[in-house]
C-alpha cells in the first residue's frame, strides 16, 4: 500500500464520519477585543514602576485585570521584575522574572501565578509539609534570546544630513 492509498482511505473515513447538513439559518457572533492602558514611572534610571489595566470583552462580558509591577535593570547585563495582578475576583497572582545577558545572548526565567498562601499537610512520618492552598495553574517560562544592537551610539562623528547656510 503506498502513501496515496493510505491518504485516500484516511480522507474517506474522515468525510464519512462527519455529517454535513445544509441550513439557511443565520449565524452571528461578536468578536472579542482587549483594551490595554499602561503607565510607567522611573524614580531613578535603574528602577521602573508600572501600572497596567487590561480590559477584555468576551462572551458579552467585560473582564478587568490590574497589574502593578517593579523592574530593576542593572545596565544591560541583569534585569529583574516582580508583578502583582488582581483579576477574576482574585488578588493572589504574583509573578517574578530574571534575565541575564552574556554577549549576544540573554537567558531568562519567569513564573506567574506563584501561590501566596500555604497550608501544612502531614506526611507519613508526621512531618508538616507546606503545600500551596490554591494552585490550579502556574505559568513558567525559561528561554534564551539572541540580542542584536542595543549599544550606545557615539554621536561625536555624527554629521547633519543637510547643511543650512
Amino acid at each position: 500500500m503506498d502513501f496515496n492509498e493510505i491518504a485516500e482511505i484516511f480522507l474517506d473515513s474522515l468525510f464519512n464520519s462527519i455529517d454535513f447538513t445544509e441550513t439557511h439559518n443565520s449565524f452571528k457572533t461578536k468578536l472579542p477585543y482587549t483594551i490595554n492602558a499602561g503607565f510607567s514611572y522611573s524614580p531613578v534610571k535603574q528602577i521602573t514602576l508600572g501600572l497596567l489595566s487590561t480590559t477584555r470583552y468576551i462572551d458579552e462580558r467585560y473582564k478587568e485585570a490590574l497589574t502593578l509591577s517593579a523592574n530593576v535593570n542593572l545596565g544591560s547585563l541583569f534585569s529583574t521584575s516582580i508583578a502583582w495582578t488582581a483579576t477574576n475576583y482574585r488578588s493572589d497572582n504574583l509573578g517574578l522574572g530574571l534575565a541575564f545577558r552574556a554577549g549576544w545572548f540573554q537567558i531568562y526565567a519567569m513564573a506567574d501565578r506563584i501561590p501566596l498562601s500555604f497550608k501544612d499537610v502531614l506526611s507519613d512520618g508526621s512531618d508538616k509539609i507546606p503545600v500551596p492552598e490554591i494552585w490550579s495553574t502556574v505559568h513558567a517560562r525559561l528561554g534564551m534570546n539572541i540580542c542584536f544592537g542595543n549599544k550606545a551610539v557615539s554621536r561625536k562623528n555624527d554629521k547633519p544630513m543637510i547643511q543650512v547656510q
